[in-house]
């Protein structure tokens, strides 16, 4: 077990991430990583933990450039075919530069005896945070997806969306 970072929530949790292992990508955060992952736990994780009175660990938060690459080559694809870029070491710049998982801020989320819909409700109309995003649900089943939630030091937009 790594070292208490805020609550329930310790610091291996941060970097666990079973493609890094798996690829043998380091994943270890840096000082600011964890700054930024200590206001997550703090400002979200550990209120949601609080309120559902249930333990979790994020499926994932921070990652490092090479695992962002390789979770995210997708979505940066389509990212540059809708923002009219073509694919670059430029452009990937750019769009890793926007990311909140690579400088800690963000994590997935799941609860097993909590669904989905709630657990993002229970955000959205409570807690303070930068991005929310009902990832992937599937309409009627509660559980299917997971929530992104994304939470800053200063500017939190309070910015809801939905990607299916």
């Amino acid at each position: 077990m790594g070292q208490l970072l805020y609550g329930n929530f310790y610091t291996n949790e941060i970097s666990k991430s079973s493609t890094a292992e798996r690829l043998e990508i380091d994943n270890t955060p840096t000082e600011k990583v964890l700054t930024n992952a200590y206001g997550l736990a703090r400002n979200v994780l550990q209120p949601v933990r609080n309120h559902f009175g249930v333990p979790f660990a994020p499926q994932s938060w921070y990652r490092c450039e090479m695992l962002e690459w390789v979770l995210c080559a997708k979505s940066y694809a389509t990212w540059c075919r809708d923002c009219s870029y073509s694919q670059s070491s430029e452009s990937w710049k750019l769009y890793y530069r926007i990311k909140q998982h690579p400088k800690g801020c963000a994590a997935d989320i799941e609860i097993a005896t909590v669904s989905n819909d709630d657990l993002f409700n229970f955000i959205k109309d409570n807690l303070q945070f930068d991005q929310l995003i009902r990832e992937y649900a599937i309409p009627g089943k509660p559980y299917s997806g997971w929530v992104h939630v994304s939470w800053l030091h200063h500017g939190n937009r309070k910015q809801v969306k939905h990607i299916n």
